[in-house]
C-alpha cells in the first residue's frame, strides 16, 4: 500500500460494520461500510481483521469480488487466510503465501505459490535496543491501531476457544452415533463372509476390520463436511483421493488430531 495513504481499520459497530481512520491527521474520525471499496481504497490503505471481514462478507457475500482492495489483512484464521487466498485466486490472481508457522499450512498449501520460513528465523529482522543507535518513534496513530488490532485479537480468540469446543462436541456426538452403525456393519460383513464360506477367528478379524474401516472413512467424511461448513478450506484436488487403507491412518490424518 502507499505509505502516504492514511488507514482504514472495518470495525464493528452497533448496527453492522464501520470503517473507522487509524492513521493520519483524521484518526478517530468513523466511515459509513456502504461506500464502496473501490473507492475508498483510492484515498485510504484498507485494513481489517479476520472476525470483522467474516460478519462482512456474511451480512453481503458481494465483497469477496473486492476483497483484493484490502491491503492488511490481521488476526485471520487459519482458514481465513487459506480463504482469502482462494477468493483471490477466483479474480484470476496469483496468490504468493509466505508464513512461518504451523497454523500458516493450509494457506501455503492453497496460495500459487508457498515460502514456509525455518524456525527460528523469526526475528531475523528485529534487533536489541543495544544493536541500533537509531531510535524508532511510535506516532499515536500507529498505538492506536495497534490498540484496535489487539481487541480484535482478543476477540479472535475468545471464537477460536468457542469454534474448538463445537467441533469436539460435534465429534464426539458423531462417534456415539456411528458406533451403533458400526456393530450392524460388522454382524453385515460377518454375514457375507459366511455365505462365501469364510469362518473362524481370521474371517471375524477381517469383518472387524473392514467395519472399522468404513466407521473411519464415515466419520471423516463427517468432519470434513462439518469444516468445510464452518470455515475451513479443503483443496478440491484431495476429494477424489481414495482413503487410507489403515483405519489408525486415516485417524491420525484427520484435521486437529482426529479423536479427541
Amino acid at each position: 500500500a502507499d505509505g502516504q495513504l492514511p488507514g482504514l481499520l472495518l470495525s464493528k459497530a452497533d448496527e453492522g460494520e464501520e470503517w473507522v481512520v487509524v492513521t493520519g491527521d483524521r484518526a478517530g474520525e468513523r466511515l459509513p461500510s456502504t461506500e464502496s471499496w473501490t473507492d475508498l481504497a483510492k484515498k485510504y490503505a484498507l485494513m481489517t481483521t479476520g472476525d470483522v471481514l467474516d460478519a462482512a462478507v456474511l451480512r453481503e457475500p458481494e465483497l469477496w469480488k473486492v476483497v483484493d482492495e484490502i491491503r492488511v489483512f490481521a488476526r485471520m484464521t487459519p482458514q481465513g487466510k487459506a480463504k482469502i487466498i482462494e477468493e483471490l485466486q477466483k479474480q484470476q490472481s496469483h496468490v504468493l503465501m509466505c508464513g512461518d508457522g504451523g497454523n500458516d499450512v493450509g494457506a501455503l498449501k492453497q496460495a500459487d505459490a508457498g515460502l514456509a520460513l525455518l524456525a527460528g528465523y523469526g526475528n531475523v529482522n528485529t534487533a536489541e535496543n543495544n544493536e541500533i543507535n537509531e531510535t524508532t518513534e511510535n506516532t499515536d496513530e500507529s498505538k492506536k491501531a495497534e490498540v484496535a488490532l489487539n481487541q480484535r485479537d482478543a476477540e479472535l480468540a475468545k471464537k477460536n476457544r468457542k469454534a474448538a469446543k463445537a467441533r469436539k462436541d460435534f465429534l464426539w456426538q458423531k462417534q456415539r452415533e456411528l458406533q451403533d452403525s458400526q456393530r450392524q456393519w460388522l454382524e453385515e460383513e460377518i454375514e457375507v463372509r459366511a455365505k462365501r464360506g469364510e469362518t473362524g477367528i481370521m474371517s471375524q478379524a477381517g469383518a472387524m476390520k473392514a467395519s472399522m474401516g468404513r466407521y473411519t472413512e464415515e466419520l471423516k467424511r463427517q468432519m470434513k463436511e462439518y469444516d468445510k461448513t464452518h470455515g475451513n478450506v479443503y483443496d478440491e484436488k484431495e476429494s477424489g483421493q481414495s482413503a487410507p487403507k489403515d483405519p489408525a491412518a486415516m485417524l491420525e490424518g484427520m484435521d486437529h488430531g482426529g479423536l479427541p
